[in-house]
């Protein structure tokens, strides 16, 4: 499923993410892919930034796009990994890991990547004919953010108990990869509306109280 010209890795796209440059892209592809971490220390010989490594791991907590993998001790066959495991994956490229009880780094997935088409639709080069905040703005912010809450509920419900104030700045983290910068809701539109999805029912109480 995940293998083949299709599917990049974590540091292909991210390299994507970062310079739109396919060019930069091809120097992480496998067999013999260069060091994401020391490329990027050479920032001075670099094109312009377009993104950054943050966006990627945002994307995929919030389901946006989906990594697949092999399973640590599940045998060979990869995967789709579901979008809970990045609330607890480090992504320090090229690697992707969880911190052991003693602080050592282990990998419950292997061979991580993603669909190359998937990444391109989310974040695409400047000059491609259909731009891709024209389509991703299509949808209302409100729509986004019950799908959102729709993805919490099964992966991290505990999320949906926090304050107003703490949700509403989890869910901003996502909307800020999604949608364009001025379709963003501000953080007090963004409160009201979950204070009025939780006097709905559409939301358990939160926890505690909160000053507005």
């Amino acid at each position: 499923m995940s293998e083949g010209p299709e599917y990049w890795t974590m540091a292909q796209a991210a390299a994507w993410i970062v310079f739109r440059d396919l060019t930069i892209v091809n120097k992480f592809a496998p067999p013999s892919p260069e060091h994401f971490g020391a490329f990027m220390m050479y920032d001075a010989a670099h094109p312009q930034h377009r993104g950054s490594v943050t966006m990627l791991i945002n994307a995929l907590k919030a389901g946006s796009i989906r990594a697949f993998g092999r399973a640590s001790g599940s045998g060979s066959s990869a995967e789709e990994m579901p979008s809970r495991e990045w609330l607890s994956l480090m992504l320090d490229l090229p690697e992707v890991y969880i911190r052991g009880p003693n602080g050592e780094k282990q990998r419950p997935w292997h061979d991580v990547c993603v669909n190359m088409k998937d990444v391109r639709a989310l974040w695409p080069h400047p000059n491609d004919p259909t731009p891709q905040e024209n389509l991703r703005a299509r949808p209302g912010w409100n729509d986004v953010v019950d799908r959102m809450i729709k993805t919490l509920r099964v992966n991290n419900p505990a999320c949906l108990t926090e304050s107003d104030r703490e949700l509403a700045k989890r869910l901003t983290r996502s909307l800020t990869v999604e949608l364009n910068e001025g379709d963003v809701p501000k953080d007090r539109t963004l409160r009201k509306y979950l204070s009025l999805r939780r006097q709905t029912g559409d939301l358990p109480p939160h926890k505690g109280r909160e000053s507005s």
